[in-house]
């Protein structure tokens, strides 16, 4: 049995319940595309984040201020992209272990939390984008898990989850949207995994590059709490590449506990059933 090479990003994203100069947001009707954008720019959006987002994630944020909440809300977006290496002693482990370069693949994660007049935390949104800048060998199917604290948000049953996978049309020189996803594919308590499919099943791969996509989770509060309770959670975020149709890589979130880390655990187990499963077939 040969060896295999796994790579793998890790974000780890520490959410603070503080909000900015920001104003309350009103729905001001029907609005072009730089008029929503000028609207969260005035209040209170980051400037430098809303440069990072794609069209249509600054127009489904416009409508989440504007439509989502029977009352009005005030917004802050806080941003990483930030990339871990594995320790030594993970790397021992039975399986090589690795870390995805930053100039072949990006992942940002944005966290969008909102609040009322008086400072009740309404809900949060976490906007996960990757994007690989080099193309890679293998375009299969790829893991992508995000974890969180279950004592302070739940996963919002109502469009609580959507995502969606892109490539780049060479022949075009369009951007092609594919593999749309309403609901993760492996749910546990405080944690969620989707696949990220870099191959456009409609498209030859002869004119495709730079596959990317986007996930949005929605969290509402487990319980009342306020800004003024300064709560700090974590958001944990994997990216783990398959390489050659098998389990080529995993993550290791760092700070996970108890079901967060079982869920990491029995997907890996899943995935390398698969994996021998398939061995075995041919």
């Amino acid at each position: 049995m040969k060896k295999k090479l796994l790579k793998s990003i890790s974000v780890i994203f520490v959410f603070v319940l503080l909000m900015g100069n920001v104003a309350f947001a009103q729905d001001n009707g029907d609005v072009s595309y730089d008029e929503k954008r000028q609207y969260l720019i005035e209040h209170g959006y980051r400037e430098d984040i809303l440069q990072t987002l794609p069209e249509n994630i600054v127009v489904q944020t416009y409508e989440r201020m504007t439509e989502y909440f029977d009352v009005p809300v005030t917004v802050a977006a806080e941003e990483t992209t930030k990339y871990k290496e594995f320790s030594p002693d993970i790397e021992n482990s039975q399986t090589t272990r690795g870390s995805i370069p930053n100039s072949k693949l990006q992942l940002s994660i944005i966290v969008h939390n909102f609040m009322d007049g008086s400072g009740k935390i309404l809900g949060a949104e976490v906007v996960v984008m990757h994007n690989w800048i080099v193309t890679p060998a293998i375009l299969g199917q790829d893991l992508i898990t995000v974890n969180w604290d279950p004592d302070y948000f739940l996963l919002s049953g109502q469009s609580g989850f959507h995502s969606y996978c892109t490539v780049h049309n060479m022949s075009t020189n369009n951007t092609e949207f594919f593999y749309f996803q309403s609901n993760p594919s492996v749910v546990n308590t405080g944690g969620v995994g989707y696949y990220a499919q870099l191959r456009n099943p409609n498209l030859s791969p002869k004119i495709t590059s730079n596959p990317g996509g986007s996930a949005t989770l929605f969290f509402e509060p487990k319980y009342t709490f306020y800004n003024s309770s300064n709560i700090s959670t974590n958001f944990n975020v994997n990216y783990t590449h398959d390489k050659s149709g098998g389990i080529e890589s995993l993550g290791f979130l760092i700070k996970v506990l108890g079901l967060p880390l079982l869920l990491v655990i029995c997907l890996i187990l899943w995935r390398q059933q698969q994996f021998i499963d398939r061995t075995m077939e041919k």
